[in-house]
Parts: structure tokens; C-alpha cells; sequence
């Protein structure tokens, strides 16, 4: 969705973004197969891997024996939430409404055009036995492929790939560009600069603070812009830039001054 949202505002999504745009200025190739996953709900952890593809949609989960809902304290916030928490425990909902707080099959496979609603498991059809054998196939490729699915791996040793030696890593600095630019005003012309923001670190946010002094005392909790296009300053301007990416140390901040 990232990757459309940019193609619709005339901007080609960074290298770093796997998805592929589906609209936009910058649309790509249409997928033969599109994936899902699922792992975590707030407070709650399961997982579930998902393919599309032709008519048909391939469903591995790896926690059969956890049901589908989730008793998640956000959920239950919702009004129509307690009203069908307020129905099972009445005993008016329906067989298929029930289905949720079943146990779930080890498989899934639905045809999502003769059944959109996915409520039809095709699963043990021996009619669909092609299909199963490729969504299993396709699944395997996806655990093995380029996108890592690392969903098996133990959090401890994702923290030391993340972190070598368990030391955190910090992300780059803020580096500045400037160019001179020229602004015509009513009575004369002003020469200012255009400042350009960039961090070697890959996917970190970059924010920034305008101000006329300096010497002032900013930090992490200071109120911060968040940086997305080239910046126009004027003669005695100041900007303070600052970095960072998640799970990562903030970088330090730097600053610089329009002469």
C-alpha cells in the first residue's frame, strides 16, 4: 500500500520498500502471486502464512490449536466487538458466526471467487489436490526465498543479527547539501539557500528544527519536523537535523547556518 500511495502522489517508492505499486504514475507489473503473514495481535502471538494466486487462496498455519480469535483488550473496545462477545455468550450466534472461536486447520484453501468469504476449507478436497500441492509449494518458496521469512527464528538471536555483539547500532548523521537560490520580493531580490537532507543509514526518518539563534539547547523530545522534500532557508537561518531508524540510537544532532 506504501509503495501505490506514492505511485498516486507521483513519487517512485525507494529501493528499501518491497512492495510494488498497483496504481499510480508508477504501477508495476502485475504479481502472479501475492503473500500475507500473520504473527502478532497487541498482546497475543500466532502465525499464519498466506498466498494468493489464479483463483485461489493457501493458508499454512502453525498454531492450529490457538483459534482464530484473540481475546485482545483493543478489540474489545470496539462496540461491535461486545455485541458479538455478547451474542456467543448468549448462544444466538449462527454455526458459520462460531467458526471464529473454533480451533483452526492445520490448511486453508478457498476459491475466493465461488466463495469470498473463505468459509468453504477445500483443503482435504481430492478435486483441489493441484491446487494444494501449489499453494504448499509456493508457501516454501516464500520461507526460502529473498524475503527471509525469519517467523521461526528465536527473538534472542534475532536481537544479536540486528545488534552484533548486542551492541546497538547508531544511526548516521544528518549530512547537509545547500545550493543558492534566489527568491523576488516587491522591492528587491533576496538570495537564500535550498538545503537538501540525507542519512547513510538506510530507511531512517530525518526531522529538523528552523530557528534564528545557534546556540539553542534542542534534544530528542524537541519539536521536530518530520523531513520529506528540500528545504528553503534564508540569509541567517538556522537548521538543526536529527535521525534515526527503529531499533537504533537516535543520531546526534547537527546544525547549520545559512551565511
Amino acid at each position: 500500500f506504501g509503495s501505490t500511495v506514492l505511485s498516486l502522489a507521483n513519487i517512485k517508492a525507494p529501493k528499501h520498500i518491497q512492495g510494488k505499486a498497483f496504481l499510480g504514475e508508477y504501477v508495476t507489473e502485475k504479481r502472479e502471486v501475492a503473500y500475507a503473514t500473520s504473527d502478532r495481535f497487541d498482546e497475543f502471538t500466532d502465525r499464519s502464512r498466506t498466498v494468493y494466486f489464479d483463483d485461489f487462496i493457501y493458508i499454512k498455519n502453525d498454531f492450529p490449536e490457538k483459534v482464530w480469535y484473540k481475546d485482545v483488550g483493543y478489540r474489545k473496545q470496539v462496540p461491535m466487538m461486545t455485541e458479538m462477545l455478547s451474542l456467543r455468550e448468549a448462544g444466538k450466534l449462527n454455526e458459520t458466526q462460531l467458526k471464529w472461536f473454533s480451533d483452526k486447520p492445520k490448511e486453508e484453501l478457498y476459491n475466493r471467487k465461488t466463495d469470498p468469504h473463505n468459509l468453504n476449507n477445500l483443503a482435504q478436497d481430492s478435486n483441489h489436490k493441484i491446487q494444494l500441492e501449489k499453494g504448499r509449494s509456493l508457501i516454501l518458496e516464500f520461507k526460502k526465498g529473498q524475503l527471509e521469512d525469519k517467523a521461526m527464528q528465536p527473538e534472542a538471536q534475532m536481537v544479536k543479527d540486528m545488534w552484533p555483539d548486542f551492541v546497538q547500532p547508531i544511526t548516521k548523521p544528518v549530512t547537509l547539501s545547500t545550493s543558492t537560490t534566489l527568491s523576488t520580493g516587491s522591492d528587491e531580490t533576496s538570495q537564500g539557500k535550498t538545503i537538501t537532507l540525507s542519512s547513510k543509514t538506510k530507511g531512517a526518518s530525518i526531522a529538523y528544527i528552523i530557528s534564528n539563534e545557534l546556540s539553542q539547547d534542542y534534544d530528542f523530545n524537541s519539536p521536530w519536523q518530520l523531513y520529506s522534500e528540500p528545504i528553503q532557508l534564508k540569509k541567517g537561518d538556522v537548521i538543526y537535523a536529527i535521525a534515526e531508524r527503529i531499533g537504533y540510537k537516535v543520531s546526534e544532532i547537527t546544525n547549520h547556518k545559512v551565511e
